[in-house]
């Protein structure tokens, strides 16, 4: 899969600042969306991680999502790839490895099946 410039030089530049705590606020809400996926009049996986694509300013991403996108994958792509770098970067603390790890997981099991 190529890693477009753009993704690298924001995904750089996330890597040297870590996560602001609004980045951290965006993240816990994505974990606790996910249990709502599914339900009668809960978001659409699109939605959540549009949510969260804007909110870590990753515009590619957050422009493919929408409720039913067919361009969908290549967002969560992208943003998987973004969210691994963040994760094994030097300037992200523990406790943000901790918050990531499960989103992570579930970008690995749900979105990227």
């Amino acid at each position: 899969m190529k890693f477009p410039l753009s993704i690298a030089i924001l995904a750089f530049g996330l890597l040297a600042w870590a996560l602001t705590p609004e980045e951290m606020n965006a993240v816990e809400q994505f974990l606790s969306s996910t249990e709502q996926v599914g339900s009668e009049n809960g978001p659409t996986n699109e939605e959540i991680a549009h949510d969260l694509a804007a909110s870590l300013g990753l515009h590619n991403s957050a422009r493919l999502l929408y409720k039913y996108s067919p361009d969908a994958h290549t967002a969560y792509n992208e943003m998987y790839d973004t969210l691994l770098f963040i994760y094994t970067g030097s300037f992200t603390t523990q406790a943000q490895k901790k918050a990531l790890k499960p989103v992570i997981q579930y970008f690995e099991h749900t979105l990227l099946h």
